[in-house]
Parts: C-alpha cells; sequence; structure tokens
C-alpha cells in the first residue's frame, strides 16, 4: 500500500506548533490532524491525532509499533523539510 504525506509548515509567533500533516494509505484511509511541533530542547517530534481526557490526552490515531512509527515519522520529517 503506497503511503502519501503531505506537510505544510506553519509559523506561529509564540506557538510550539511548526507544521500540519496528513497522511493516506492508497486510496482507503486518509489521517488528517497530525502535527508537528517543537520541543523543550528544540527539536521536532509528531504528534498524532488526540483528546483530552480528564488532565491527559489520549491518542485516537497511532503507529501499533515503534517500527512503522520510525517510518512513518521519517516519512512526515522528509515532507515537511
Amino acid at each position: 500500500m503506497k503511503i502519501t504525506v503531505k506537510a505544510t509548515q506553519i509559523k506561529l509567533p509564540d506557538s510550539d506548533l511548526r507544521g500540519l500533516v496528513s497522511v493516506s494509505f492508497g486510496k482507503d484511509i486518509l489521517i488528517r490532524s497530525i502535527t508537528l511541533r517543537k520541543g523543550k530542547d528544540d527539536n521536532l517530534f509528531v504528534s498524532f491525532p488526540s483528546i483530552k481526557c480528564g488532565n491527559s490526552y489520549k491518542e485516537v490515531c497511532n503507529p501499533i509499533n515503534k517500527e512503522f512509527r520510525q517510518k512513518l515519522t521519517d516519512a512526515i520529517m522528509e515532507s515537511y523539510h
């Protein structure tokens, strides 16, 4: 299945948000609202769609294993740069 990543750079003052990402898997499913954020160490990280549950957030869509998470994160970073 072909994975297509589209990242858009965002530059907002006083925000850690750096990009919005959508990922399509073939012609079967599209995931939106993946974000790229700047961490405390100024490195970018991928944040998958989540909802607030009490005092924390729960991802509603995320890779199941670390190998696929790394593959998807690499594709997102490549599309962003």
